[in-house]
């Protein structure tokens, strides 16, 4: 099965409550962890509220910041599942240009309402590289 369709049934386990089978699903994620699909399943975890999935999603991407932060896929990140991976202490050790880079694609791939665009732009590690004279 393709992630998406594991993520779908997940969604479908968790809202009828077969909590053994999130539990088996969720332990079958963690083993197909990749920087391509880690920002997708970290998504469906906080929006499921599966906080040991979410956690081991944090922890593939704080192992694998430099390679997320650059992949296609953490464009498709909800705006608060954003926020929580660019707060992670590991990405406080990222170049800055490579967080503008990457919040700025991100706010050309997603349709959000400008204070949120002007909340990611406004994070420290933006406000320093666009202070800092080349």
């Amino acid at each position: 099965m393709e992630v998406d369709d594991i993520l779908t049934l997940l969604g479908l386990v968790h809202q009828y409550g077969i909590t053994a089978f999130v539990k088996a699903i969720s332990d079958y994620l963690y083993g197909v962890l990749t920087v391509a699909n880690v920002c997708t399943i970290a998504d469906e975890a906080r929006l499921l509220d599966l906080a040991e999935l979410a956690d081991k999603c944090y922890e593939f991407i704080d192992g694998n910041a430099c390679s997320v932060i650059k992949h296609d896929s953490l464009s498709n990140l909800s705006f608060d599942t954003l926020v929580m991976v660019l707060g992670r202490e590991r990405f406080k050790h990222i170049e800055e240009i490579e967080i503008f880079q990457a919040v700025h694609k991100w706010c050309n791939n997603n349709d959000v309402a400008e204070e949120k665009k002007t909340y990611l732009y406004g994070r420290q590690e933006i406000k320093m590289w666009l202070l800092t004279p080349r």
